[in-house]
């Protein structure tokens, strides 16, 4: 993998790990909760497309030496890569309506799925990084 791409990685990974481990939570405990939503829900979307963004690039760069010698970890950047995006764009709309509606039962469950979408790309990303790290 080029420095390129892993600076593209380590960007990717360490974007997501602060946002979902430091900042969302951080913004929980000193504002309120809509405020705090507001904004986390701001970055998150731009998370989630900036993954996006990154996955690709890491694979159209690496397709070569992913595909070859591993396709678990060309799986696995494309996992992490559309994982907060369908959170964004399916669980987004559905969670927005739920609120609205004041189901609250039915917006925490799809809350929740929403995080786990997004922890599945934490953990993903971090794996990325330990296999291209080990491959060394």
């Amino acid at each position: 993998m080029s420095r390129f791409a892993h600076i593209l990685l380590t960007l990717w990974a360490g974007g997501l790990w602060t946002i979902c481990g430091f900042v969302a939570p951080s913004l929980f405990a000193l504002l309120g909760r809509q405020a705090a939503g507001e904004i986390v829900g701001h970055f998150f979307a731009t998370a989630a497309w900036t993954g996006l963004a990154i996955g690709a690039v890491l694979l159209v760069l690496t397709r070569t030496q992913v595909w070859a010698a591993h396709r678990s970890l060309a799986v696995l950047i494309g996992i992490s890569a559309a994982a907060p995006v369908v959170s964004e764009l399916v669980l987004g709309p559905l969670m927005q309506h739920a609120r609205m509606a004041d189901e609250m039962r039915r917006f925490a469950i799809l809350h929740g799925i929403g995080g786990l979408l997004f922890l599945t790309a934490c953990v993903g990303t971090l794996v990325i990084v330990w296999k291209v790290n080990r491959a060394k």
